[in-house]
């Protein structure tokens, strides 16, 4: 449970779980701590967990994040396409093992497809972002906002 921070309330007897996604911090602090992270401390007798922040460097090594595929991609007509082409690749062997090296052989293809067509959202709306994240921090309580 350590990666919820609130127990909010409860419905029909179990607690409901929620988790802040993102952190928010001045111009300033980032520029002051480059190296800042943050991690979801242990859920403990009490109804929040910590959110635990470090600003010193990063060690261990940098881990890929596994591989996700994204529902809204099947809304692009070039997918089609990919995961046709890579579905008709003949391979030998059992099934299981056919739709194994398939299902790899569709995450190489997507990987790249993925990452060139959506590369540059962050970037194109990083400005509506930004004026989002202001409104928030001027006003916190702002129900529009909180909903």
């Amino acid at each position: 449970m350590a990666k919820f921070l609130h127990r909010k309330k409860r419905i029909n007897g179990s607690w409901v779980f929620e988790k802040l996604d993102r952190g928010i911090a001045r111009h300033d602090f980032a520029v002051l701590y480059p190296n800042i992270s943050a991690v979801h401390g242990p859920f403990t007798f009490s109804d929040h967990c910590p959110l635990i922040i470090s600003t010193g460097p990063q060690h261990g090594c940098n881990i890929a994040a596994p591989f996700c595929f994204q529902n809204f991609w099947t809304k692009y007509p070039h997918l089609d396409d990919l995961i046709a082409k890579s579905w008709k690749t003949p391979i030998k062997g059992t099934k299981m093992f056919q739709l194994s090296q398939k299902s790899k052989g569709l995450k190489n293809k997507v990987k790249p497809w993925a990452k060139s067509t959506f590369t540059n959202f962050l970037r194109r709306n990083l400005e509506k972002i930004n004026y989002v994240e202001g409104k928030f921090v001027d006003d916190p309580m702002n129900r529009r906002l909180n909903d």
